[in-house]
C-alpha cells in the first residue's frame, strides 16, 4: 500500500506542475489516506505538506499544523523549521 500512496502522491506532483491544482488536491488526499492507513508519519506530515500548497484559508492552516505535529510528533525541529520557512 505504501508504493501505491507513493505513486498517487507522485501524480500529485506531477498535477501540480501542470498547475492543475485540483487535481493534485485529490491525488494528494488519496495519497494522505493510505499514509494514515499504514501509520506512516513522516509520509502523513509530506502529504500534509504538499495540500498546504494547494489550498488556503482554514484549509492550509489545518494542514500546516496537522504536518508541525506529525514532525514535531518524530522530534524533527529541522522539519519544523522548514514548515515553519515555507508557511510561516
Amino acid at each position: 500500500m505504501l508504493g501505491e500512496a507513493n505513486g498517487i502522491l507522485g501524480v500529485g506532483d506531477v498535477a501540480r506542475a501542470r498547475d492543475d491544482d485540483d487535481a493534485a488536491r485529490s491525488h494528494f488526499r488519496q495519497a494522505l489516506a493510505l499514509y494514515e492507513s499504514v501509520h506512516r508519519t513522516d509520509n502523513i506530515a509530506l502529504a500534509h505538506e504538499r495540500l498546504a500548497r494547494v489550498t488556503g484559508g482554514a484549509e492550509r492552516a489545518a494542514h500546516v499544523a496537522a504536518a508541525r505535529e506529525a514532525w514535531s510528533a518524530m522530534d524533527l525541529p529541522d522539519e519544523v523549521a522548514r514548515l515553519d520557512r515555507a508557511f510561516g
